[in-house]
This record gives structure tokens, C-alpha cells and sequence, in this order.
């Protein structure tokens, strides 16, 4: 992994969600906090159980998030791209990563330590009130999760999961191009990669989707949201 502290601008820091509304006059500041890192594809930023000693933010390209399971494999729980920011809980509970983060492809993140984010909430009332937004989504989406693997159907659950990838694919934007299996999309809907695949067959037969060259590419966006139950994607 490399790293470069010079490399962090005052419009990179404007291009940041959780840091753009930073007074103008303190982008400088901030950005000389920042390590700008550049992750190989298949690279670990951080291992579960890891100490939170840092907060990162994805610039380019994509981070999944994977917990071991106890037959020691490895299920994607999150896919995360350009402006989404991890490890964000650990730092601020003082506590140790809850996943692996594992760059999907090429990234380039931005890091900041853990007392110099602890520094800027304390500093810079935006930067308090977006990372409460931020853990407050994360708590809404770990409710949801666990509401929809108790009472949602499968193919719902693969429906919300399709659409969320098509939203952070770099491709065309109903097209999923990403380096994900079938057996991940069937890990983060909580299901076996034989219903998931028969549900993407399903969804295909139907017309929803397209299927080619191993990527997905969502014909009917509308048809597809049905089965989501009127979920926030």
C-alpha cells in the first residue's frame, strides 16, 4: 500500500461529503491531516479485530467490507465506493474493526488518524453533526438487514441488493460491473448461491434484468423496486 501525505488538496477535502462543509478557510488545515492511500486490487486496508486507529474515506475505485464466518469463509457485507467513509464506528467507540476492508479493485483512499478525526468533531460542528447522520444511517441499515433476513423473502432481498450494486457500479448506471460472484450477491442477501441464482433467473425470464459476460444490467428498475417493499436504496 502506498502513501502520500502531500498528495491531500484543499478541493480534495471539498470533494469529501463528511469534510465539504469545512469553513473555506480551514480546507488547508485538514488536508494536511490526511494520507492519501493507493490500494492494489485484492489489498487489506484493515482486518476485523483490528484497533480503530483510523478513519477512511474512498476517493476512487471500491472497498467490500468481509466478516469470517465460523466455517472460515469470507462473506461481503458492504461494497463501498467513491465517497463512502469506513471505519468510522471503531474510531469513534474506541474500538476494533467489525470487518476486514479488502480493495475490490484499484482505490485510492483518504486516512486520517483517529485523534485527528476526534480533533475535527470537537472543531468543526458539520463534521459532529454528519458523523451523527452517518452512524445514524448505519444503525437504520443494520435494523433493516436484520428485520429483512427475519421476515423478507428472498427475492427481495436479492431485488434491494441488485439495485444497490447497479447504484455503485463505475459502469452504465442500471449495470452492475463489479468483481462480485454469485455466491457474494447470495452472502449479502442471506441466502444459498442456488436460490440466488434461481432468483437472478427468474428476475431475467421476467425481464427485469439482463445477464451477460457476468454482469447484471437492470432492464426494469421500477418492476425490480416492487420487490424491495419500499426500502431506501
Amino acid at each position: 500500500m502506498n502513501f502520500s501525505r502531500c498528495g491531500a488538496t484543499a478541493n480534495l477535502v471539498s470533494c469529501i461529503p463528511l469534510l465539504k462543509d469545512i469553513p473555506q478557510h480551514e480546507m488547508e488545515n485538514v488536508a494536511e491531516k490526511l494520507e492519501i492511500l493507493s490500494c492494489d486490487k485484492g489489498e487489506i486496508v484493515f482486518r476485523e479485530g483490528d484497533p480503530g486507529e483510523a478513519v477512511y474515506f474512498v476517493l476512487n475505485g471500491r472497498i467490500k467490507l468481509l466478516r469470517h464466518t465460523l466455517r472460515g469463509r469470507d462473506v461481503v457485507v458492504d461494497v463501498l465506493g467513491p465517497g463512502r467513509v469506513f471505519g468510522i464506528m471503531a474510531v469513534v467507540s474506541r474500538s476494533r474493526y467489525s470487518a476486514d476492508a479488502q480493495a475490490l479493485e484499484h482505490a485510492v483512499l483518504a486516512k486520517i488518524s483517529r485523534s485527528d478525526f476526534m480533533e475535527m468533531l470537537s472543531t468543526y460542528p458539520s463534521v459532529a453533526v454528519k458523523t451523527s447522520q452517518e452512524l445514524a444511517e448505519r444503525l437504520r441499515s443494520a435494523n433493516d438487514l436484520i428485520n429483512t433476513l427475519a421476515v423478507d423473502r428472498v427475492d427481495r432481498r436479492i431485488a434491494y441488493i441488485l439495485i444497490k450494486l447497479a447504484r455503485i457500479s463505475r459502469g452504465e448506471p442500471e449495470e452492475i460491473e463489479l468483481p462480485l460472484t454469485r455466491q457474494d450477491i447470495a452472502d449479502m442477501a442471506g441466502t444459498t448461491v442456488e436460490t440466488a441464482i434461481r432468483v437472478i433467473n427468474r428476475f431475467r425470464q421476467a425481464g427485469m434484468i439482463e445477464t451477460y459476460r457476468g454482469r447484471i444490467r437492470i432492464v426494469d428498475r421500477d418492476a425490480l423496486l416492487k420487490y424491495t417493499s419500499g426500502r431506501k436504496v
